[in-house]
């Protein structure tokens, strides 16, 4: 898996859309911040890619619900992978975590199918969480609105 911190261990950052948690390995996480009524506020890891700032915003509810923000706060997360970098808006960040690779279920059949978008569930006390599939969910987005992407040629990870 190429998500690891360790050959047992898996540190993951778990978000928040519209009350349903999800998860993002922090080896793909390169800035969190924190907008409030369309203005940055720096909070959390610093970014470690000079263009992050100036990335698009990609509201993930609207990947996933068709619906955006009506406003307000939101955090910026921002991936990057192979595929790119991307910025994705989400409601709410939770505190880092590392779980045991045994932890990581694998997907139930059903939810399989959008394997693109996720790589497994956590489970995390009485909550489960899908892992997002970084990498997967950035080419969809470079599918789809290659604008909200910043692909360079010597991206390397």
């Amino acid at each position: 898996m190429a998500y690891l911190t360790s050959h047992q261990e898996l540190q993951y950052l778990p978000v928040e859309l519209s009350g349903q948690l999800f998860a993002f390995s922090m080896n793909d996480v390169t800035a969190v911040h924190r907008v409030s009524a369309g203005v940055g506020e720096g909070e959390g890891p610093p970014s470690t890619d000079p263009h992050a700032a100036s990335l698009p915003v990609l509201d993930l509810r609207y990947l996933f619900w068709k619906q955006a923000s009506s406003g307000g706060n939101m955090y910026v997360v921002v991936v990057s992978t192979d595929a790119g970098t991307c910025a994705l808006g989400v409601d709410r960040v939770r505190p880092a975590r590392t779980i045991a690779i045994a932890s990581l279920h694998q997907l139930p059949p059903l939810v399989s199918t959008v394997e693109w978008l996720f790589n497994g569930v956590i489970r995390e006390s009485d909550n489960l969480m899908l892992l997002i599939n970084s990498q997967g969910l950035v080419k969809r987005v470079q599918q789809t609105s290659p604008d909200l992407v910043l692909v360079e040629e010597t991206h390397a990870r």
